[in-house]
């Protein structure tokens, strides 16, 4: 292993610039975990698609009404149905296992974040010290809704294995790709 690689000032610059992103991408990878695995909970609910299908035809909308007559109906309900609406969802959303999407979204967020941190560095080293500091600065994961709820032991278990563990395997593997990138062109 080369110490004054790992340890350069490359690396430094690169992690840093990691640690900004993460911060910056935090929300919209949790965004985009919420919604695929919302999206796959709703798909398996009958009783939740029962509870909107009967809503909506309570509304006067039925199952081959055309998008424009939906987005008319949900644009004029009263507050109040607005918030059996949101109850409706709420509901489901409060079921998810938010153990489940803070450990997908952070791995999905450190590791990318690891791997081009390792491509562009050629060092690992320093990776694990992203996910430490994002928790320390801006608190990326912890603070989203829904992870608040978790316990402390499954909150550990996302820091260590899902963000700091992957982000070094993903630099370490960014790392070797770049060094045999570097070595087939020579």
């Amino acid at each position: 292993m080369n110490w004054k690689a790992e340890f350069s000032l490359r690396a430094f610059v690169v992690y840093l610039a990691c640690l900004a992103a993460a911060s910056i991408l935090a929300g919209i990878v949790w965004a985009g975990t919420v919604g695929a695995i919302g999206g796959l909970s709703i798909a398996r609910d009958q009783e939740y698609q029962q509870q909107i299908t009967t809503f909506m035809q309570d509304k006067g909308i039925g199952a081959d009404a055309s998008r424009a007559q939906v987005e008319h109906v949900l644009d004029n309900l009263s507050e109040e149905e607005q918030n059996q609406l949101s109850a409706i969802s709420e509901s489901l959303l409060g079921e998810l296992n938010w153990f489940l999407v803070a450990a997908a979204a952070s791995a999905i967020l450190f590791g990318v974040i690891g791997l081009l941190g390792g491509l562009i560095s050629r060092a690992w080293l320093l990776a694990g010290a992203v996910p430490i500091l994002a928790l320390l600065f801006s608190k990326s994961m912890i603070r989203l809704s829904g992870v608040q709820d978790l316990g402390v032991l499954e909150k550990a278990i996302v820091v260590v294995f899902a963000q700091i563990a992957l982000c070094c395997l993903f630099a370490y593997l960014g790392s070797r790709l770049r060094s045999r990138a570097t070595l087939a062109k020579q």
